[in-house]
This record gives C-alpha cells, sequence and structure tokens, in this order.
C-alpha cells in the first residue's frame, strides 16, 4: 500500500469516525454563539469608548439629568448606548434559529410576530441599558467624586457590554412563555427605578406614579417608554399563550402538535396517529 492510499484510508476514517453535525448539542452551538458575540461586542464597544474618552476624565455615571448630556458622558451612560445597539444583532443571532411553532402564513400572523420580535428585542436591550444606568448610578454614590483615565473607563464600557450581550444571547435562544413573563416583571422593575432615580422632582412620590411621566424629561421618557413597551410586551405572551392552547388542542391551522409522545402530545391528539411510536416498536 503506497503513501498515498495510507493518507486517503485514514481520511476516509477519520471522516466515518467523526460524528455527524446534526448531533452536535444545540446548547454547544448557542452557548459558542453568544460567547462569539460578546467577543466581538467587547472589540467594538471599547474601540469605540476610546474613541468618545479620548484625553478624558470619565465618571461612572452621569448624563442623565433634564437635558440628558448636562453633565458630559460617563461610563454608564456610554456602556447603556453600547448595549443598546449591540443587544439587537446579539438577540437575533439566536433567535432567529431557535425552534419555534409554527404559524398561519397570513398577514395579520406576520404583523403580529414582527410586533412580538420588536417587543422582545427591546425588553432585552431595555433591561440591559437600564441596569446599568442603576448599577454605575449606584457605584458613583459608593466612589463619590470619581473619574477613570480613557482607557480604563473604555475598558469598563467594553466589558460590560460584552457581559451585557452574551446574556442576551442566551436568553434570545430561550424564549417561551415563562421567561417572557419573567423577563415582563424584570423590565417594569427596571424601568420603573430607573424614573424614580432621574426624576427632576426628589417628591415625586407625594403626588402619584404618574407624575413621573409627566414632561419631556429623562424620567418621563424611561417612564413612558417602559410602559409602551410593557403592553406590546402582554400583547407576545398573549400571542404566545393562543398559539399554546391551539398546539393542545391540536387545531389545523393554529400550530403544529408536538410529536415526543410527552404529555401535552397526548393531550393534543390522544384520539390521532401523532402521537403512535415509530413502526417496528410496540406503545
Amino acid at each position: 500500500m503506497t503513501s498515498t492510499e495510507s493518507a486517503a484510508d485514514a481520511r476516509t476514517a477519520g471522516i466515518a469516525d467523526a460524528p455527524p453535525r446534526s448531533r452536535i448539542p444545540r446548547g454547544v452551538s448557542v452557548e459558542s454563539r453568544a460567547l462569539l458575540v460578546a467577543i466581538g461586542s467587547v472589540a467594538v464597544a471599547s474601540a469605540a469608548a476610546a474613541v468618545l474618552f479620548l484625553e478624558m476624565r470619565v465618571p461612572l455615571s452621569g448624563g442623565l439629568a433634564a437635558g440628558f448630556l448636562d453633565e458630559g458622558l460617563s461610563v454608564g451612560v456610554t456602556a447603556a448606548a453600547a448595549v443598546a445597539v449591540l443587544g439587537v444583532p446579539a438577540f437575533l443571532s439566536t433567535y432567529v434559529s431557535a425552534p419555534r411553532p409554527r404559524r398561519p402564513r397570513r398577514i395579520g400572523h406576520r404583523i403580529r410576530s414582527v410586533v412580538d420580535l420588536a417587543a422582545l428585542v427591546l425588553v432585552h436591550i431595555g433591561i440591559a441599558a437600564l441596569g446599568l444606568l442603576g448599577s454605575f448610578a449606584v457605584l458613583q454614590d459608593a466612589f463619590l467624586r470619581l473619574a477613570l483615565d480613557s482607557w480604563t473607563a473604555a475598558g469598563i464600557v467594553g466589558l460590560v457590554s460584552g457581559l451585557a450581550t452574551y446574556f442576551i444571547a442566551l436568553s434570545g435562544a430561550r424564549v417561551s412563555t415563562t421567561s417572557l413573563s419573567s423577563l415582563l416583571g424584570l423590565f417594569l422593575i427596571a424601568g420603573a427605578l430607573s424614573a424614580m432615580l432621574t426624576a427632576n422632582d426628589p417628591l415625586w412620590w407625594d403626588k402619584n406614579l404618574s407624575a413621573l411621566g409627566v414632561g419631556i424629561t429623562a424620567s418621563a421618557v424611561i417612564f413612558n417608554a417602559t410602559l409602551i413597551v410593557a403592553g406590546l410586551v402582554v400583547v407576545g405572551i398573549a400571542d404566545r399563550v393562543a398559539v399554546d392552547l391551539a398546539g393542545w388542542r391540536g387545531g389545523p391551522d393554529r400550530g403544529a402538535a408536538p410529536r415526543d409522545g410527552s404529555a401535552s402530545c397526548r393531550w393534543a391528539c390522544c384520539s390521532s396517529a401523532c402521537c403512535s411510536p415509530p413502526s417496528g416498536r410496540s406503545a
């Protein structure tokens, strides 16, 4: 046997022994994609922040006064802006390949799917951005008059942006009715607390909660945007619940019934053949 034939046999054996691509666990591919997204976000956010912070002393928090940027740039505001921009592709990178129930290809259903997707993106980047703003505001109160050099501030912006986009990408692959309900609660809490922290009137609580949404200040914008996005998320949850219920009923036009032999499968089509075991195996 020649060396060429030996090399060919070795390559053939390697191909035969290699596991099929379809057998790679989906969780591994999602984790790898999320890591790649996080690494890219760190690089982009750090580079952009380094340009913005060039030859500056940067505070941890600030820039969310009545005029939004009256106090100049800060680590918190820059990180929140970076997450708001980079969070969109991070979420879509895993959400588009995640398994979802089939829906009828009608214009109304397509419009609702677009609204649902927009609400999902907004709630994810909203939680991350508002959480960063609140966290850096607390840190600034803990370290009064602290100002970082431009390179340190840029590194922190890149680090927190990478962490935020990593978790956004992971969440995009695991969106469900239950997880979306939990995200809605977190989003409402984050939005309300952010509006309270940025309120111009420190005695807003002496009036009513709606006082946070009066005017065109940062507090009002955050409060009103939180309510609008929360309403879209509620619509998305209702749509997903309707699809789940239709799947349990086994309706022909309202989503596909599961075929895994689970309890929901037996409930959806107990009188049909969709849950029957494969040929050659007894039930």
